[in-house]
């Protein structure tokens, strides 16, 4: 992901690409003290997850793999004499994404998903390592779930943008934990959730 900044005598073109243009607007902002903020963050409604093909688990059965998860990113512009005051320009949202309503549960994201082995490089994607399993006594095939990942850790390792664990288990009723990342809390804080400060002029990734 790399946003593009350019002063010209009327604002300062901004552009984010990821091998395409996602979003291009003019920006009117105050002269010479001026940063602006890029953040990484996820969407703040559930993602409703559906699996996209049927798994069945047989008593006492797991299945396991990797989920990609949205990504969206906040533009901000801070005022360099008090860099407490912090104005929301732009969010950028993934594409594949949209918000429905259901009576009684709410606003939601429906995202439909793919258990695999690894997870994938993607600049627009952050990954959830998702373990399945039956703890009743009749075989169960899991659909869907709610996932409320607003407000968790996220952490870069390498190329990847990494989000927590989900636990995802049936006995009596189904249920749905998110576990921290091992690490969680240490010195390694995820470079996606510190916010990128852009002077004007040139280009950040």
């Amino acid at each position: 992901m790399q946003w593009l900044l350019e002063r010209r005598r009327d604002g300062v073109r901004c552009v984010a690409m990821d091998g395409e243009v996602l979003w291009e607007a003019l920006l009117g902002l105050p002269e010479g003290r001026s940063l602006l903020r890029i953040r990484a963050t996820v969407p703040r409604h559930p993602l409703e997850v559906e699996l996209a093909s049927e798994t069945v688990l047989a008593p006492d059965g797991r299945v396991s793999g990797w989920i990609d998860a949205p990504l969206e990113f906040v533009l901000s512009v801070v005022d360099t004499s008090d860099e407490t005051q912090e104005q929301e320009l732009h969010v950028l949202e993934d594409k594949q994404l949209r918000t429905a309503w259901r009576e009684q549960e709410g606003y939601h994201h429906p995202w439909r998903v793919a258990l695999r082995r690894k997870p994938r490089k993607d600049a627009r994607r952050m990954w959830l390592r998702m373990s399945i399993k039956n703890l009743g006594r009749e075989p169960w095939r899991p659909q869907r779930c709610r996932l409320l990942l607003y407000g968790q850790e996220l952490r870069a390792l390498r190329d990847l943008v990494l989000g927590p664990r989900v636990a995802w288990t049936s006995a009596a009723d189904e249920s749905v934990r998110l576990l921290p990342l091992p690490g969680s809390g240490s010195a390694d804080r995820a470079r996606v959730l510190q916010p990128l400060f852009r002077r004007l002029g040139g280009t950040a990734s």
